[in-house]
């Protein structure tokens, strides 16, 4: 896991009601309720979820035990997001409200697809802390440096242009998020550095990947993978804040 979510490490501080627990650093923890909206984390497990049974009352059961369709329908939120901030010299993110570089540096660039539904976040007190995005989807990560400011980070392929113009170079990661079927990893693209003829292929490889959604060949395992803190307060009233390294 990268250095901004190191999550699953040492403690349990947050806990999902479908049955996560993960820990966050400290200060990305104080620049994700600066943010104030969903962040994207390396997907963690989510082993169960509230369904109504057919008697109308709540019930709490394991994700594998449904049949896909039934998955499916339990995800029944889409969403395309861009996030993106940059990382000082020692690690910790400043996440951004402008798609614009400020000046030059190193920023991470999210861009997601995603089925998913949203659940509580709490402490291991019960204690609420915000909201979880349970689901499956796409993403690609760009990691970049930048050589001049006023960078457009708002688009992948204007990400391709500056690189090809000199003016960032860096690496993409692409992932799919609890999906998994033979049509899918045959679709898969395995880019490196950035450049105008990598983004094109792997926004065609996610569109085409993207289609397989909904086929029955297609194994779905919902995962957490986007956080909302709502206060740093409630974090500090937990008694949270004490026990991350």
């Amino acid at each position: 896991m990268n250095n901004l979510f190191r999550l699953c490490a040492a403690l349990t501080v947050l806990v999902i009601l479908s049955g996560c627990a993960t820990t966050v650093r400290d200060a990305d923890l104080r620049a994700a309720t600066e943010y104030r909206a969903f962040v994207p984390i390396d997907p963690l497990p989510s082993p169960t979820v509230e369904r109504i049974d057919n008697s109308g009352q709540t019930q709490t059961v394991a994700w594998s035990s449904l049949p896909s369709i039934e998955r499916r329908s339990l995800l029944p939120n889409q969403t395309a997001t861009m996030t993106s901030y940059k990382l000082d010299t020692s690690g910790e993110a400043q996440y951004l409200t402008s798609t614009v570089s400020g000046s030059a540096g190193i920023y991470r660039v999210v861009m997601d697809y995603a089925l998913y539904r949203t659940d509580p976040l709490i402490d291991e007190m019960g204690n609420p802390l915000g909201q979880g995005r349970i689901g499956v989807g796409l993403r690609i990560k760009a990691e970049i440096q930048t050589f001049e400011s006023e960078i457009d980070l708002g688009s992948l392929i204007a990400l391709g242009f500056a690189a090809k113009a000199n003016k960032v170079r860096g690496r993409l990661e692409v992932s799919a998020l609890g999906i998994d079927s033979p049509d899918i990893t045959n679709l898969f693209p395995t880019p490196s550095t950035i450049d105008e003829t990598s983004i094109q292929k792997a926004l065609g490889a996610l569109a085409a990947i993207k289609s397989k959604l909904g086929d029955e060949a297609t194994n779905i395992t919902p995962q957490v993978i986007a956080i909302r803190i709502d206060d740093s307060s409630m974090l500090e009233s937990s008694g949270l804040m004490n026990r991350i390294e």
